[in-house]
């Protein structure tokens, strides 16, 4: 997101999650880095710790009442502006208790982010969905990479990355996540997001003109089985199809003197790789996933082996 147009509203956060989650859409229309809100929290007698603002944003930490203020002072609010988010928050600190037989899991299906409209302009398209984050924050265990941006490449093809495409198969018309070339023109940033409970991350995507989304299992249709990025209104610490553990793996990224890690899904318990050049979706076809994949082929989920065809090396972008 780049500065101008309206800034994000807290009003449709539903718990401290999408709270912090909107706190960063907040930061990102500013386009100001932590230092410079810090710096600019200074001028108008504000205290903003860059490290505190950091680990709030980062492990969607409920932010104190002064911090919150004088953050969004920082990020060109005013006291209006302070008001609603501080309303915002003491409405996530207590929420009021789900009815009977309500169900956590929201809806999944794609939904584009209307650049700078706030998260009130959500509108249901046939296209990619964006912006993730988790929920409640009850802090990670002991992650092996700072959030982040990072660039994720198969160990056995390290020209490769994790990026968008379509299906070869042709029947889902959607992006969903490829072994592709890391030099495409308009290739989404990458980045690792802490989902808040224990070691688990969101692997999300941003593009300036969409936004940012989480990648997410497909579980039904034409694409079953492939990962599609969902719009962060959709991504959630209880939602296990989105979140990823990195575990560390002998061998692949050897030679390099790199660590190459597994993709663990949470969900199903597999882990993440590439489709053969068979047809997209038929999971008896890719039980063996990433044998013999190319560019374009899809990601999906194979039992963990542990062999090179599931291992990634994962470089943080400074």
């Amino acid at each position: 997101m780049t500065p101008g147009g309206p800034a994000p509203s807290p009003a449709v956060a539903q718990d401290v999650g999408e709270l912090v989650a909107i706190m960063r859409a907040l930061k990102e229309h500013s386009g100001l880095s932590l230092r410079q809100l810090g710096e600019r929290a200074e001028e108008r007698g504000d205290v903003l710790p860059r490290s505190t603002l950091a680990d709030v944003l980062n492990r969607s930490t409920l932010p104190r009442p002064e911090l919150l203020a004088a953050f969004v002072r920082a990020c060109g609010g005013g006291e209006e502006d302070v008001r609603e988010w501080l309303a915002a928050r003491e409405r996530v600190a207590a929420p009021a208790p789900r009815e009977a037989g309500a169900t956590a899991r929201r809806r999944r299906g794609p939904l584009l982010w209307a650049a700078g409209a706030g998260l009130a302009a959500l509108a249901t398209l046939g296209a990619w969905a964006w912006w993730p984050e988790g929920e409640p924050a009850a802090g990670s265990r002991s992650l092996p990479l700072p959030d982040g941006e990072v660039v994720i490449h198969p160990a056995d093809a390290p020209g490769l990355c994790l990026t968008e495409g379509r299906q070869r198969g042709g029947a889902y018309a959607s992006a969903v996540a490829v072994q592709g070339p890391c030099d495409t023109a308009g290739r989404p940033r990458s980045y690792l997001r802490a989902v808040g409970t224990e070691d688990w991350y969101f692997v999300e995507w941003y593009k300036p003109s969409e936004g940012y989304g989480c990648l997410t299992l497909i579980d039904e249709g034409p694409a079953a089985g492939l990962f599609e990025p969902v719009n962060r209104a959709d991504c959630s610490a209880r939602r296990p199809e989105q979140h990823f553990r990195l575990e560390p793996v002998a061998g692949p990224g050897a030679a390099s003197g790199e660590t190459a890690y597994l993709l663990r899904h949470e969900q199903s318990g597999r882990c993440l790789a590439f489709a053969e050049d068979a047809e997209p979706g038929d999971a008896d076809a890719n039980a063996d996933a990433g044998a013999q994949a190319g560019a374009g082929a899809e990601a999906v989920l194979g039992d963990c082996t542990g062999d090179s065809a599931q291992a990634f090396l994962i470089d943080a972008t400074p």
